[in-house]
């Protein structure tokens, strides 16, 4: 046998090994593998191994995997230590998860308010609706900790947008201020369609009270409403001159 052909033969005889070996050793699982691993097993059955699978998941870079490992459904925030639970909400927002980067603004501690805002920021820009009604919030009451003064017409913009996105705190909020006339009767009628949509669906969400027709208070009905009222008011138009008329005057 000449050379070539041994050495020809011998190749083939390693790429049979190799190929036996790659079909015979064990596939590491992808990190959704490793999720579903871990979904797929009870909460009273093998904790440990549940623990140790949502980890590997975590770790791996599978978003969702980080969100668990903060998550209060599987292990409360007083069962983590704050840096860790820091660590997963912050790692999950780092890939651009937009609810994990709203939760990192108002459930994270930091001393950094830039690296805090901008996860608001980002979570806004995906149209994220909870983002963009908070944005709208911190730029009606001003926050100098983030460097938002105060601006009630951008304000208005991001209760907007929020209410855009179909959250029904933005909507009662703008059902409100239709109400109110937030803004002027005059500005409303310059752009009749702005607030029409956002009325009605308002007015079918109905776990938020509509707004009483009179302000005296003697309707028991009216009394039951006007607590929720100047809740919204007070948070989302804390300096708006007609809504603290209307909160005054229900004190009455």
């Amino acid at each position: 046998m000449s050379v070539k052909s041994a050495l020809i033969i011998s190749g083939g005889v390693l790429a049979s090994a190799l190929g036996v070996y790659w079909i015979a050793s064990p596939r590491e699982p992808s990190p959704e593998e490793l999720y579903r691993q871990y979904m797929e097993l009870s909460p009273f059955e093998q904790f440990e191994q549940k623990e140790e699978l949502l980890k590997k998941a975590a770790q791996a870079g599978y978003v969702p995997a980080m969100r668990q490992m903060a998550d209060h459904n599987f292990l409360s925030k007083s069962d983590l230590k704050p840096d860790e639970y820091n660590y997963w909400i912050k790692k999950a927002a780092d890939h651009g998860n937009p609810q994990a980067q709203y939760e990192a603004f108002t459930e994270c501690v930091s001393e950094n308010a830039f690296e805090i805002i901008s996860y608001l920021v980002q979570a806004d820009r995906q149209c994220y609706a909870p983002a963009s009604l908070e944005l709208g919030r911190l730029h009606a009451c001003g926050a100098e900790e983030y460097g938002i003064m105060r601006d009630e017409r951008k304000a208005m913009e991001f209760y907007q947008k929020a209410a855009a996105l179909n959250h029904p705190e933005a909507l009662y909020l703008l059902y409100l201020m239709e109400k109110l006339e937030i803004p002027s009767r005059e500005e409303a009628e310059r752009r009749p369609d702005a607030y029409a949509r956002y009325l009605q669906q308002a007015q079918q969400q109905k776990a938020f009270p509509i707004m009483p027709p009179c302000m005296d208070g003697e309707d028991p009905r009216n009394r039951q409403s006007e607590g929720r009222i100047r809740e919204v008011l007070k948070t989302y138009l804390p300096q708006n001159p007609k809504a603290i008329e209307w909160i005054q005057k229900s004190y009455r």
